[in-house]
């Protein structure tokens, strides 16, 4: 005799899994500010602020920038269309961003926007929710 335990925490369970497997969401990028905020500014982190056209998911996601910039990103906590990129690799530096970055820490290459090839960021997968 077989027995089966029946529980709604497996179904909850499953329908996160599937949810955190979600296919890609592309959306359109309305505008791009390579300065970032403040806050990570004085910690020493470039980030860049962006607007897309569609809600993103709320919390901390992964995904691509222009399709060729891996990136993480965190939503406004208050408006689903913002967010703050960070990149998970740099661009290429040319030899005057060496020269112009010489002697000092800051590169000269993160304070412009990276090239991309479409205005598009596509966000990949959920990495958490939003702290409370």
């Amino acid at each position: 005799v077989k027995t089966y335990l029946i529980s709604p925490k497996v179904g909850a369970a499953k329908a996160k899994r599937q949810s955190l497997h979600a296919p890609a969401q592309d959306t359109k990028l309305v505008s791009l500010n390579s300065r970032g905020t403040a806050l990570m500014q004085n910690i020493g982190i470039d980030t860049m602020t962006c607007e897309v056209a569609e809600a993103l998911p709320s919390g901390v996601f992964y995904g691509m920038l222009g399709g060729v910039h891996p990136v993480c990103g965190n939503t406004h906590p208050s408006s689903p269309n913002h967010c703050e990129l960070m990149l998970l690799s740099h661009p290429p530096v040319t030899p005057g961003d060496i020269e112009a970055s010489r002697g000092c820490f800051e590169n000269a290459a993160a304070k412009a926007a990276p090239f991309l090839p479409s205005q598009s960021l596509t966000v990949l997968g959920h990495v958490r929710d939003p702290l409370p």
